[in-house]
């Protein structure tokens, strides 16, 4: 019977140990797909003055009749830029990077859900600033 619990007892040890260096590891990728996402955040907002200073010109310089799509086109754009940016920062205002009262395996089930929500965060976002950059060309 002493053998039998001790067997449990490093069993729920390795099984708990594992969890934590799982639940570290995922708060790492969560965090390394926060930091790619931040460090384009100045690219967006430069995209989003471009694109302010281009539909600009065409109101003011471009007297063709064909001008509004192009116009209509590149306000698209630059609510894109927006929305993306509002997703980080909505994403970071819901993020609980203490996960107090969290058990291991919680953690990681709390963490791979915010994995999958970066990375969509960060996936307009790349796709929101690539359109953008393409469409100024």
């Amino acid at each position: 019977m002493r053998h039998t619990f001790y067997a449990f007892f490093i069993l729920f040890l390795l099984y708990g140990c594992s969890s934590e260096k799982k639940a570290d590891r995922l708060y790492e990728k969560v965090m390394n797909t926060h930091d790619e996402a931040m460090a384009v955040m100045g690219d967006a907002m430069r995209l989003e003055n471009s694109l302010d200073e281009n539909i600009d010109h065409l109101q003011d310089v471009d007297s063709s009749a064909n001008k509004a799509p192009r116009i209509a086109y590149l306000r698209q754009l630059k609510e894109k830029l927006k929305d993306a940016d509002e997703g980080m920062m909505a994403w970071m205002r819901q993020f609980d990077n203490e996960m107090h009262n969290m058990s291991p395996e919680q953690k990681v089930e709390y963490l791979d859900n915010q994995q999958q929500q970066v990375q969509a965060v960060k996936e307009k976002l790349d796709t929101s600033i690539k359109n953008a950059e393409e469409a100024l060309q």
